[in-house]
């Protein structure tokens, strides 16, 4: 298990390494390869034999997109007041096909 120091490190070296990889050429595929692969391993720990491609029973959902498919979270987002999906959906555009792709792969394909 790793401590929170060397976990801390391995975010800070995945974040320095990001400008290495042109945005508007990333793909989902590189995204996972480079990205969330690497935090996954490195930054939370999570055993290789723990993370399943392509899988659909989950503890965690995590959804790679292509450079330059992006949705802006309301600044209020974090005051700690609770909100509900409904509610951020009718302010977030493009944020309704993002939760309908992720709630088909949570309950279409278990």
């Amino acid at each position: 298990m790793k401590s929170s120091e060397e976990c801390f490190e391995a975010f800070r070296q995945i974040k320095n390494d990001l400008p290495k990889y042109p945005l508007e050429s990333q793909t989902e595929a590189d995204t996972r390869a480079r990205l969330i692969d690497h935090l996954l391993s490195e930054v939370l720990d999570w055993p290789p034999e723990n993370v399943r491609r392509g899988e659909h029973r989950r503890i965690a959902v995590l959804e790679a997109k292509k450079s330059g498919d992006t949705f802006q979270l309301p600044k209020d987002i974090t005051s700690g007041k609770p909100f509900t999906l409904n509610g951020i959906i009718s302010k977030v555009a493009n944020l309704q096909q993002y939760i309908n792709q992720v709630t088909n792969y949570c309950f279409n394909n278990s």
